[in-house]
């Protein structure tokens, strides 16, 4: 029977509940970047498991060795590993440390995305400048006749 006090079991709960907010956290960062919820599950996904993926088809065991080594979500489930743990690419903290690596990418690439596109709205919205619609921050649309458009600027 599995024990915490076991240092690999404790190792592989604790390392469970960081893989799954790594996860979160990097489907917050492409969220951020596309600003559509639908699009980002999509990509979310495609990610996690197209490295998987391409790794079982590739047929040089070398290059699937290296597509595992930085895919996330394998990666980041090498946490739950508690038995033969030397047969593994990346040891399981290396592989939790992968998914951090990508959850902070993301993160960086969704905040750059989401500051440039604000501050090329505030600029659009700038007084003096002439374009049709107003922009309303706080309501975070903008304001094109008698609708909103939410998100966009029409010149």
């Amino acid at each position: 029977m599995p024990s915490l006090a076991n240092g690999a079991d404790l190792r592989a709960f604790g390392g469970s509940v960081l893989y799954l907010v790594l996860i979160a956290l990097l489907a917050l960062g492409v969220t951020m970047a596309v600003r559509d919820s639908a699009v980002a599950i999509g990509l979310v996904l495609g990610l996690l498991f197209l490295f998987t993926v391409v790794a079982s088809v590739v047929p040089s065991q070398h290059l699937s060795r290296h597509l595992e080594q930085i895919a996330p979500m394998t990666t980041g489930l090498y946490i739950q590993t508690t038995i033969d743990v030397s047969s593994l690419p990346l040891t399981p903290w290396q592989g939790l440390g992968v998914l951090a690596l990508w959850a902070v990418g993301a993160l960086l690439l969704g905040a750059a995305v989401l500051r440039f596109r604000d501050a090329l709205l505030l600029l659009a919205s700038a007084p003096g400048r002439h374009h049709r619609g107003h922009a309303d921050y706080r309501r975070g649309c903008v304001e094109v006749g008698d609708g909103f458009i939410q998100g966009r600027l029409v010149d």
